[in-house]
């Protein structure tokens, strides 16, 4: 049932995309990143104290230099727990606002929600992140990022570094 569901979701995620990518491709950016996650808590009676490589995948649209929505997958390496280990994945629905500091730098700032899918359980909760973006190239940034995921009452911190690449027709400045 939860393949189905995650499925599903997939799915949804590229309906509500294609619209995005047709209407303007130019203001397309994917981002790539890795990092080293941490969780530091209790689910179920079950002690984890872990650290663990952290992937993701997102997809976002750029309204100008400031707004972007985001839609994208991040996943969690096995966390090690006392009695059982736990793996958490989940698709993510945010928005992203952009501080430019000069023309090759910015500060990004994400909020947004993460359907998430635990072992044990799922459900749907908050994340969001600050961090800092360089421009190598008209077409490529470098992204540094502090993210914080909410498991229903835990949290999963996360240090990633990515790569964002855009079309190279974007016309945007900063």
């Amino acid at each position: 049932m939860q393949s189905l569901r995650r499925k599903l979701c997939a799915c949804l995620v590229m309906i509500v995309a294609v619209p995005f990518v047709a209407a303007d491709i130019e203001h397309v950016y994917t981002n790539v990143a890795v990092g080293q996650s941490e969780f530091d808590n209790s689910v179920s009676g079950n002690r984890i104290d872990d650290e663990g490589a952290a992937y993701r995948l997102l997809v976002g649209y750029r309204f100008g230099d400031f707004p972007a929505l985001e839609v994208g997958y991040i996943y969690f390496n096995e966390l090690a727990g006392e009695r059982a280990d736990l793996n958490v994945s989940g698709l993510t629905v945010g928005t992203t606002g952009y501080l430019p500091l000069n023309p090759s730098y910015a500060i990004r700032g994400r909020v947004g929600l993460m359907r998430w899918d635990a072992r044990f359980d799922e459900g749907i909760d908050a994340y969001g992140s600050v961090g800092l973006l360089a421009q190598i190239s008209r077409d490529i940034e470098l992204t540094l990022e502090y993210e914080v995921y909410e498991i229903e009452d835990y949290e999963i911190d996360a240090i990633m570094f990515g790569i964002q690449f855009y079309n190279s027709t974007n016309t945007r400045t900063r």
